[in-house]
This record gives structure tokens, C-alpha cells and sequence, in this order.
């Protein structure tokens, strides 16, 4: 089956979970410009994931849902990065429809588990209960309340120090699907800031991947260039996001504007066409 014959993305069953821990490949794209047409571009594109952020990006509830709505038709599953690692926020997020989580900073197990029990209604967890929200589609889906928390996906992100040395702990709570690595963050916390390629840094992302896969779990990470990307799946990444919708506009924008650098007006040109306003 092709991307554009592949059915659209559901919650239930949630296919990008059980796919992600059947430990498929799965190459997704950042979305960071907040904007439901974009958001329904890269839908055509058939990416297996599209992160939509909201922790380095000016998203919020209300911005999401349009950007939802505009996935509709979509095979790509969305996942949500929230602000911060909060059973409010969490809540929200769950309510308006996402299923697929990154959260974001997370350097214990505690943490990771606090992640998971915000994510599930009791006994499993501490989520609130809505009988009609978006993600029932207010009220529709049925046994909705029976199947859901089995249909929630939880990746973590380990960028710092502590969360590299707790990666053991981490990898062993129940209901955390997967390991993502925040390159950019994880190289600061080790010294590195802007130098994700440094070879301490490059040491301590593959003993994180291979501390995650020891415990059975996936990992991914965010890599724009191809060459990086591909040496993270070499070191065992299975679910990759290999670029952002911020940065392939802001590249093709200035490679077209760069293909006519050399044409700009003449000053006599200038002078002439200025009495016409």
C-alpha cells in the first residue's frame, strides 16, 4: 500500500503506537509555524509523523485544534509536544484529540511516570474525565472510556545529564513507548551548546540508544540534515523527524531569492520607473 492509499490516522486503534513498538521505521517532519494550512501541506506529503510543538512554538490549545481538523484526511499521526511535563496541560491536549505525546525534559523516573499517569483515566492514571470532548468526538466513540488509555502514546525526551544517567530507570516505566533525544538541548547540558556533533555528545546519544533498545523500546530523534539523520538510523533511531516546515520554507524562500541575486534594477532603471507612482 502506497502513502496516498494508506487509510487516515485514527487514535483507535492507534496503528503509529503499535507500529512504533513493533519497531518499524517511521520518518516524520516538525511543525513549528502554527498554521492549520501547513499543517494540511505536509498531511499530503505522507509522512508516517508529524510533531506539532508547543513548547518552541507560539501553539496553544486553540491553535491545535485547527491544525488537527486540518489532519482529518491524513495517514500522518500527529504527536503533541507539550510546554512542559504538566497533568493539566496534558489533560487539555488529551480532551481537544492528540494521542501521541513528547514530553519534554524528562531527567527521571519519576518523571516518566508522572508523564504516563496523566495520560490515563483511573485507576491506571489521573486523568480527568470529559464525557463529551473532541477526542470521543464529543461523546461517539464507543466503549471510548474502555479502550483509550490502552491507545495513548508516550515518548520522552532525555536533554540533560540527569536524564542520561537515569536512561535505565527511565526505559523501565510501564506505559513510556519510546525515547526521543533533543540533540541540540542534550549537547548544551553536556557542555556543547550549538555543537550537537561534538564527540562527547555523540558518545552519550548512542549509549542512550543503546541503553533504550536494551529495554526493548524505540528511539528517535530530530535530525534536518540527511547525512545526520541516516547515521542516527545506522545507530539504531527508528522513529526520525528529518527536517521542519519552518526550515524547508525558510530554505526554498531564500535559494529561490537567491537564483536572482544577480538581477536586481539598474540605478538607471531606478530613475526611470520612479516617476511612475
Amino acid at each position: 500500500m502506497s502513502a496516498s492509499d494508506a487509510p487516515p490516522y485514527s487514535g483507535i486503534p492507534n496503528q503509529f503506537r503499535r507500529d512504533l513498538r513493533a519497531g518499524k521505521r517511521l520518518i516524520g517532519c516538525w511543525s513549528s509555524l502554527a498554521s492549520p494550512i501547513t499543517a494540511e501541506i505536509l498531511g499530503l506529503a505522507g509522512f508516517d509523523w508529524l510533531l506539532f510543538d508547543g513548547e518552541h512554538s507560539p501553539n496553544e490549545v486553540t491553535t491545535f485544534v485547527p491544525q488537527l481538523m486540518a489532519l482529518k484526511d491524513s495517514r500522518s499521526a500527529p504527536v503533541v509536544r507539550p510546554p512542559f511535563n504538566d497533568a493539566v496541560v496534558l489533560k487539555r491536549l488529551l480532551d481537544i484529540g492528540f494521542y501521541n505525546f513528547l514530553i519534554p525534559f524528562v531527567s527521571s523516573a519519576e518523571e516518566a511516570r508522572r508523564a504516563v499517569e496523566a495520560t490515563r483515566y483511573p485507576p491506571q492514571g489521573i486523568r480527568g474525565v470529559s464525557v463529551a470532548q473532541r477526542s470521543n468526538r464529543y461523546g461517539t466513540v464507543p466503549d471510548y472510556f474502555k479502550q483509550v488509555n490502552d491507545n495513548i502514546c508516550v515518548l520522552v525526551q532525555i536533554e540533560s545529564r540527569g536524564g542520561m544517567e537515569a536512561i535505565d530507570a527511565i526505559c523501565a516505566v510501564d506505559g513510556v513507548d519510546g525515547i526521543f533525544i533533543g540533540p541540540s538541548d542534550f549537547a548544551a547540558a553536556l557542555g556543547h551548546l550549538g555543537n550537537p556533533a561534538h564527540p562527547e555528545a555523540q558518545a552519550g546519544m548512542r549509549h542512550v540508544f543503546e541503553r533504550a533498545r536494551a529495554h526493548g523500546l524505540a528511539v528517535g530523534i530530530l535530525a534536518a540534515v540527511e547525512a545526520d539523520a541516516r547515521r542516527y538510523m545506522d545507530m539504531g533511531a527508528t522513529f526520525v523527524a528529518v527536517g521542519s516546515d519552518l526550515g524547508v520554507f525558510r530554505s526554498a524562500t531564500q535559494a529561490l531569492r537567491d537564483k536572482f541575486k544577480d538581477d536586481a534594477p539598474t540605478a538607471a532603471a531606478k530613475s526611470a520607473g520612479s516617476g511612475i507612482y
